[in-house]
């Protein structure tokens, strides 16, 4: 027979108080079924440790619980060849946890499957959230009746017409070119006209002395030197006249060929 205290309310209390676990034992008893998972693939009873990953999984409750299971039996499968069902085991902890790292020490090559997995998922999360549909915001619009009219305000400023093309003023310029031989042929001219000039006075002076000189011998000297200087004079003054002629002619074809007849309006 029970004392009087446990047929009452409060012994039904009492009752489901001692049924259910205390806080605390679910995660106890993952992290201990994880624990000889790791202990079986380490001892490479890797079937064994499959199976023990299936009563973990189990007792996972929380999203991290399940992240490690899928991890440790992706790694399991990898070293099992089953490369399938590791990607896929890979892709269900990385799909809820795209940032989550390997619990276990593993080769290079487990290494880049798993950062090819995890690639993938990352694409496949980001091409999700670019399909979800946003929110339209209506534009706040009032309705006809209370929006203001707006009215275009007449413009005060007269337009400015051209004039028509056919009462433009057109004017022909001249472009010329100012000539440079003919200057050259003139001042050359003159150069050598004016230094003959100069032998030509020199010669006469030269005559004058040869008259005037007392010895035959120097008499003869002043001659000649004024014969030289004569010959000078008349050369230069052949060539000032050759340069002048030159400069003439050429003058003249400059101005049948250099003056270029263009048009343009007048602003």
């Amino acid at each position: 027979m029970f004392p009087s205290i446990w047929r009452g309310p409060l012994g039904v209390v009492a009752l489901c108080m001692c049924l259910v676990a205390p806080p605390g034992r679910a995660a106890d008893d993952f992290d201990g079924c994880l624990a000889q998972a790791v202990r079986l693939y380490e001892s490479l009873e890797y079937e064994h440790a499959l199976a023990q990953l299936e009563q973990c999984q189990s007792l996972a409750r929380q999203s991290g619980e399940q992240v490690r299971v899928s991890l440790h039996e992706g790694i399991v499968l990898a070293n099992l060849g089953r490369w399938e069902r590791a990607r896929n085991a890979f892709r269900d902890g990385l799909l809820k946890d795209p940032e989550a790292t390997l619990p276990l020490m593993v080769s290079p090559k487990v290494k880049r499957e798993v950062e090819a997995v995890r690639a993938r998922v990352r694409r496949e999360l980001g091409s999700a959230r670019s399909r979800e549909p946003r929110a339209e915001v209506p534009p706040d619009v009032a309705p006809a009746g209370d929006r203001p009219e707006q009215t275009v305000a007449p413009s005060l400023t007269p337009a400015l017409e051209s004039p028509p093309p056919s009462l433009t003023p057109q004017v022909e310029a001249r472009v010329s070119r100012r000539p440079v031989l003919p200057w050259v042929l003139l001042g050359t001219g003159v150069v050598a006209g004016g230094v003959g000039g100069y032998f030509g006075g020199m010669s006469r002076s030269q005559v004058a002395a040869a008259r005037g000189a007392s010895q035959q011998s120097e008499a003869a000297q002043r001659l000649d030197e004024a014969r030289g200087s004569a010959r000078v004079a008349n050369v230069l003054w052949v060539g000032a006249g050759v340069a002048a002629v030159g400069a003439l002619v050429s003058w003249w074809l400059h101005e049948g060929s250099a003056e270029t007849p263009s048009t343009g309006e007048v602003p």
